[in-house]
């Protein structure tokens, strides 16, 4: 019977007397995922992830991928799986497209804030015949008493 993924893994980690920690520690891929991977609970490992182990154990990761080898469910573009890993990475633009406009409608409720502010303190300077000095001469205390009135504020 040929070997799984994991089954292959778990030989060239065992091969090379490295624990899982050890292999953890070596190649940045957490002691749980390297467990998932090895116990085939992992689906389609990323061709990162699988770089990355066989690095830390002193080889290439085409002995993952390549076709003598029977890798179970790595994530080639070719794979049988590449339904699945497409579906999974739709779903992940999806939700990314969703965030997205999320924070596009909060910008646009923010603009439509500040386009309705606009517009009320243009009515506004409408009021003092439209000049900003007008509008503030009207909102602004004037004469000897402004610098104190200023002053105290």
């Amino acid at each position: 019977m040929e070997k799984t993924l994991g089954q292959q893994l778990t030989a060239m980690r065992e091969a090379k007397s490295m624990t899982q920690d050890e292999l953890a520690e070596k190649s940045g891929v957490s002691r749980p995922q390297i467990s998932r991977i090895e116990n085939d609970e992992i689906d389609a490992p990323r061709r990162a992830t699988l770089s990355k182990l066989a690095e830390a154990l002193g080889t290439d990761a085409s002995v993952f991928l390549s076709p003598a080898s029977p890798a179970r469910r790595v994530a080639p573009a070719d794979a049988p799986e590449a339904e699945n890993l497409a579906q999974f990475e739709n779903v992940v633009l999806r939700e990314q497209i969703e965030e997205q406009n999320e924070k596009i409608n909060t910008q646009a409720q923010q603009l439509a804030k500040y386009k309705a502010l606009v517009a009320y303190l243009n009515a506004e300077l409408g009021k003092f015949g439209g000049s900003l000095e007008a509008a503030l001469h009207g909102l602004v205390p004037t004469g000897p008493r402004a610098g104190r009135l200023i002053a105290a504020g």
